[in-house]
């Protein structure tokens, strides 16, 4: 049978979309861009133990959040997938 392939990044100025296997994809620091806190955000540098969503259909996970003022790392507890452009919702 044919096997999924899944996301793995975006190459915008070539014009590329990059795929990988599943078991090919699991990260353990995953950068995030663009944060938005809806309640006061770490301080810079801090580590926040929270539980991360890195995809609309799976559960939220536990992680350790870095925050260095402009984006943050996600470390999730378990290597988890996310894949370029999709949203990282922390929970508290």
């Amino acid at each position: 049978g044919e096997e999924a392939l899944f996301v793995a990044a975006l190459d915008a100025p070539r014009r590329r979309v990059v795929v990988a296997p599943r078991d090919a994809l699991p990260q353990t620091a995953i950068a995030v861009g663009e944060v938005n806190w809806l309640a006061a955000p770490p301080a810079p540098g801090a580590a926040l133990r929270c539980l991360v969503k890195l995809r609309a259909r799976e559960e939220p996970r536990a992680a350790t959040v870095t925050w260095d003022g402009t984006g943050a790392v996600v470390r999730p507890d378990v290597p988890a997938i996310a894949a370029p452009g999709q949203a990282a919702v922390f929970y508290d």
